[in-house]
Order: C-alpha cells, then sequence, then structure tokens
C-alpha cells in the first residue's frame, strides 16, 4: 500500500530547467565554452558539485575544483529570486487531490534549502507539504537514496510505502536505490528512453494520481 509520495522539485513541480541551463551557459561562457540546448541534455540532472569536477577535468580548466558549482549556485539563485516561477501542469491539483486521498506528500531536492523554500513559496505549495528535504540534510547526492531516505523517515514510512516523482535519470536512480517505487516525468531536455529501469513513465503529473490509485486498489 502507498502511504507517500515525494516529489523532485526542479523539472517536477518546477519548469526550472531553463534556469540551470541558462546557468550553466553562461558560468561556461566565461570560460569560453559554449553550451547548446543539446549538449545540456548531458548535464541536466545532475548535482553541480559532480558536474562541477566532470566539467573542470574535460576542458582542462586551471581552477580549483568547486569554482564552477559556487558560480553556477549564484547565478541560478538570482535568475530563480528575480523571476516568476510556472508551476508544472497539474500543482496544485494533483497535490491536493493525494492529500484528499489520505497520502503523505514530501519534497526532495538536490539544492540547499534557502533555495528550495524560496520556489516552494513562489508556486505557493508550502501548506501542501508534510516534509521538505534539501541537499545540506545529507552526506550524499543524487544518485544515492540518501535524500530519498531521509523524506521517508520523516514521513514515518517504509520505502516499500513510498511513490518517487523525478524528471531526470540521475534522480531516478536515487528513486531507485531507496526501494521507492519510481515515476519518471522526464524534463524538455530528455527522452523517455533513458528510463528504462523506472517503474512508469509519464507525461505529466496527473498521471501520478491515478497510477497509485491503481497501486493500492489492487493491494486492497
Amino acid at each position: 500500500m502507498i502511504k507517500g509520495v515525494v516529489f523532485d522539485v526542479d523539472g517536477v513541480l518546477i519548469d526550472t530547467e531553463p534556469y540551470h541551463f541558462s546557468a550553466w551557459r553562461q558560468v561556461l561562457e566565461e570560460y569560453g565554452i559554449r553550451l547548446t540546448p543539446e549538449g545540456y541534455k548531458e548535464l541536466s540532472g545532475n548535482p553541480a558539485d559532480y558536474l562541477d569536477r566532470m566539467l573542470i577535468d574535460r576542458y582542462n580548466l586551471r581552477v580549483p575544483y568547486g569554482t564552477l558549482a559556487r558560480r553556477k549556485r549564484k547565478v541560478v539563485y538570482d535568475l530563480l529570486r528575480k523571476q516568476p516561477l510556472k508551476p508544472k501542469p497539474g500543482v496544485p491539483d494533483v497535490l491536493l487531490n493525494l492529500k484528499n486521498a489520505g497520502l503523505l506528500i514530501g519534497v526532495a531536492s538536490a539544492t540547499s534549502r534557502e533555495q528550495l523554500i524560496m520556489k516552494l513559496k513562489k508556486i505557493n505549495i508550502l501548506d501542501y507539504l508534510d516534509v521538505i528535504v534539501s541537499e545540506d540534510e545529507v552526506s550524499r547526492s543524487k544518485p544515492n537514496p540518501d535524500i530519498y531516505l531521509r523524506a521517508f523517515t520523516l514521513l514515518g514510512i517504509r520505502p516499500q510505502e513510498a511513490v518517487v516523482v523525478e524528471d531526470t535519470p540521475t534522480g531516478a536512480r536515487a528513486g531507485k536505490a531507496s526501494g521507492a517505487f519510481v515515476i519518471a516525468i522526464p524534463n524538455q531536455y530528455l527522452d523517455s528512453s533513458l528510463f528504462p529501469f523506472v517503474d512508469c513513465v509519464c507525461d505529466d503529473l496527473y498521471c501520478v494520481e491515478s497510477v497509485v490509485r491503481k497501486i493500492n486498489t489492487k493491494n486492497e
């Protein structure tokens, strides 16, 4: 029986991927590197610290590790703070319907708590959430399962009683490693063929509600 649903935030609840793309493009342009939308597909969904090392090594940049990640975080925070944020279709209707069905709702995002709260406030969904987990609270980033395991612990449920909703392979792998049922809703930079290992691939958030209902009906 599914008792809780934990959502990633960027690309799942909020359409922030264009801002992350713009931030990485701006940072890399400072080093003479041009990032195309096609090239961003490789980066999308990976933790900033991982991309920092990967990009510094790939382009032989003579900067300390952490330089690109710190710069990117500042650029994207400034972009998100200054711009209105657009919730994905289904927010908050799906969250409300899940709550009314007796399910617990959490979010688990590989971003700082300050930035995460700012984004959630902008789309007015804080009241729907039982648990908010940020990267500040775990030692290992996605694709490690730590952030989801913490969310389940705080919700008081077992991984087998949880659904994780993600938009990238990295995040989806974290969900699978946690032992939860994983639904992938690929963002605009990714193809559904990248998710052969998940339990279900959906086009939008409305699908989450129907999938959870089918699982629970089957297990009654």
